[in-house]
């Protein structure tokens, strides 16, 4: 049995080399005790110069993995270790550091469909802005305060997204399926939100609701998370208005 995958740098979608890499036993354990060797250590690993990582150490079975690197954020993620195909590509995307007053939303998902893109829509004192793909970067007084700084376009991501909050109203992230087939639910699609070098939020595609194109998944209200979280025909930036 065996498990890999990629770690890239959410802010360039780089692969990065030299990553730690550790596991837990189970889904959803960033706390306990590391899965050992028969001898006693933690089954250890580093991303080679491609940013790759690979494991036969692994039972069957599913894993939470942890990989850190000095200068980024500790990610974590959920994986199987198996026989199958489904064991590879099981990718992890590391946010550098940012400044405690900043928000980092980074999305990633499968091979299907190749295209998602992440789109932020806010306030500012120019009025309503709109960052992304088409219009990357939104700046007030000099200071960039939205930017897209990531879109891939060929599946897996990282799509990345910085924003530094600057007033009260509601600022609305959703994903648009804008190319390749399947559909957003059975996408494997996976948003991580960071605030400052914390992390706030992680939110995974409905698999129970439609096939549209938008995923709404959340709002920030005065520094607040509103969780939004539905699949729609059209983008829903109003959920969160009376916050």
């Amino acid at each position: 049995v065996f498990a890999s995958g990629y770690v890239t740098n959410a802010l360039t979608g780089e692969n990065l080399s030299d990553v730690t890499i550790k596991f837990r036993q189970g889904s959803n354990n960033h706390e306990g005790e590391y899965v050992q060797t028969v001898s006693g250590l933690d089954i250890e690993l580093v991303t080679n110069e491609s940013g790759r990582y690979y494991t036969a150490a692994l039972k069957a079975g599913n894993y939470t993995l942890e990989a850190s690197k000095e200068g980024f954020i500790t990610g974590y993620i959920n994986i199987i270790s198996g026989n199958s195909e489904f064991c590879n590509n099981q990718n992890v995307s590391l946010s550098p550091t940012l400044s405690q007053d900043n928000f980092r939303i980074v999305l990633t998902w499968g091979e299907n469909p190749r295209d998602l893109d992440s789109h932020m829509v806010g306030n500012y004192s120019g009025g309503l802005f709109h960052v992304y793909f088409g219009s990357s970067s939104v700046s007030e007084n000099g200071v960039e305060i939205c930017s897209l700084d990531v879109d891939d376009t060929t599946s897996y991501g990282p799509e990345t997204i910085t924003l530094k909050e600057t007033n009260t109203a509601p600022y609305y992230y959703y994903v648009y399926h804008y190319a390749g087939s399947n559909s957003l639910r059975t996408s494997g699609a996976k948003v991580t939100v960071y605030q400052g070098n914390n992390l706030i939020g992680t939110f995974n595609v409905p698999t129970d609701q439609g096939d549209e194109r938008y995923w709404n998944v959340f709002a920030i209200v005065d520094g607040k998370i509103v969780v939004g979280n539905t699949i729609t025909a059209s983008a829903n930036t109003g959920y969160a208005a009376n916050e």
